[in-house]
């Protein structure tokens, strides 16, 4: 199954490592941390004014959508799976 992250961007729910907000990202020492991820995946700017990140093993995707919603639809996706 897929997680919708906004503009048609969609990837598998088993891909997804970890999605932050936005916020907790722009602390100091999250900030070194994304710098170096950042150069070392290739970068998925879905939106130009992120409200999450959204981490993957080669990708690191930036959403317009909150944490929170993503978390949120990844749950009901992950629930729905349970169910087959």
């Amino acid at each position: 199954m897929f997680l919708h992250l906004g503009s048609d961007v969609m990837v598998p729910v088993k891909d997804i490592l970890a999605i932050y907000d936005h916020k907790t990202m722009e602390l100091a020492a999250n900030k070194k941390m994304l710098e170096m991820m950042m150069s070392e995946k290739e970068v998925v700017e879905i939106s130009k004014e992120a409200k999450s990140y959204i981490f993957t093993d080669d990708k690191i995707y930036l959403s317009v959508i909150s944490s929170l919603t993503l978390k949120k639809r990844a749950q009901s996706v992950k629930a729905m799976m349970a169910e087959k």
